[in-house]
C-alpha cells in the first residue's frame, strides 16, 4: 500500500468513528451528526456550553487536501463564531444547528462567499425572530398583567370600601379571581422564556392569549373555591381557624397550576364513579 492510499485508509477509519453514541478524538460523547462527508464530519457533542456543542472533524484524503479543506474552514470561522454566540436567542437551537452544518460544508468544499452570504442571512434571522419573540413575550405577559393588576385594584376598593359586604361570596369571589390570577402571572413570568410563539401572526392575538391565560387562572380559582366550600375535596380548610385565608392559597396554586384542577376534576370523576 501506497503512503497516500495509507492516509486516505487512515482518514476514512478515523472518520468512521464518528458516530452517533461514540466518543471523538477528544474524548467527548457525541450525541448527533449533523452531516457526514467522505472527507469530514459535522456534530454535536453532549456539553453544558451551547456555544460549544458544535463540532468539525477534517480528515481530508491527502495531505494537500488537508491543509486546503482546513484553510477554508479558517476563512469563515469568524463568522461561524459569530453565529453560535447568538444561538441563545433561538429557541429550537437544534434547527439552527442543522442550518449550519451545510453551510460549513459549503465553506470547507470552497464555497467561501456563498457560505458567507447565508451565515449573513442567518445571524439577521436569528436577530429578527428574537425580536419578534420578544416583543410578542411583552405583549402576551403585559396583558396577563394588566389583567392582574385590575384584579388587585378591585380586590383592594372591595376591601378598604366594605363592598358587598351583604353578599360576602361576592367578596370571596374577587379575592379568590386575585389569587388566582397572581399565581397564574408568576406560572408565565417563570415560563416565559420557553414559551414558543408562532411567527408571521398578528400581534393583536398575543394579547387574545394573554387574556385567555388569565381567565383560564380566575377559572381555575373558582372552581378550586366551590370544590372546598361543597367538601368535594380539600374539605379541611373549611375547619381551619381562617378558612378564606386557606382558600386563596388554593385559589393561587390553582391559578399557578395549569394540571391542578383538570386532575382534581378527573379524580372526583372516578370517584363518583
Amino acid at each position: 500500500m501506497t503512503p497516500e492510499e495509507e492516509f486516505k485508509e487512515r482518514a476514512k477509519r478515523i472518520l468512521s468513528g464518528y458516530t452517533k453514541g461514540a466518543k471523538d478524538q477528544s474524548g467527548n460523547e457525541i450525541i448527533s451528526i449533523f452531516l457526514r462527508a467522505d472527507e469530514f464530519v459535522i456534530y454535536e457533542i453532549e456539553s453544558k456550553n451551547l456555544v460549544d456543542s458544535i463540532r468539525i472533524a477534517i480528515e481530508p484524503w491527502t495531505k494537500e487536501d488537508k491543509n486546503g479543506r482546513e484553510s477554508n474552514y479558517f476563512k469563515i470561522r469568524a463568522k461561524y463564531i459569530e453565529v453560535k454566540g447568538l444561538l441563545y436567542k433561538v429557541v429550537d437551537d437544534s434547527s439552527v444547528k442543522s442550518r449550519i452544518a451545510p453551510i460549513l460544508a459549503l465553506a470547507i468544499n470552497g464555497s467561501i462567499e456563498e457560505a458567507e452570504k447565508q451565515l449573513d442571512d442567518l445571524i439577521k434571522e436569528i436577530n429578527t425572530v428574537y425580536r419578534n419573540q420578544f416583543r410578542n413575550r411583552l405583549r402576551y405577559l403585559g396583558t396577563v398583567l394588566t389583567f392582574v393588576a385590575f384584579c388587585i385594584l378591585l380586590s383592594i376598593l372591595t376591601y378598604n370600601l366594605n363592598l358587598f359586604h351583604c353578599k360576602p361570596i361576592n367578596r370571596h369571589l374577587i379575592f379568590v379571581v386575585t389569587a388566582g390570577t397572581i399565581g397564574g402571572f408568576i406560572s408565565v413570568s417563570r415560563r416565559i422564556r420557553q414559551m414558543v410563539f408562532e411567527k408571521d401572526v398578528d400581534w393583536y392575538l398575543y394579547l387574545f392569549y394573554g387574556f385567555e391565560r388569565a381567565i383560564i387562572s380566575s377559572f381555575s380559582a373558582v372552581i378550586a373555591y366551590f370544590i372546598i366550600q361543597s367538601n368535594l375535596a380539600l374539605g379541611i380548610i373549611n375547619e381551619l381557624s381562617k378558612p378564606m385565608y386557606g382558600a386563596l392559597v388554593f385559589a393561587f396554586v390553582a391559578g399557578f397550576s395549569e394540571t391542578l384542577i383538570p386532575n382534581l376534576l378527573i379524580k372526583l370523576e372516578k370517584e363518583n364513579s
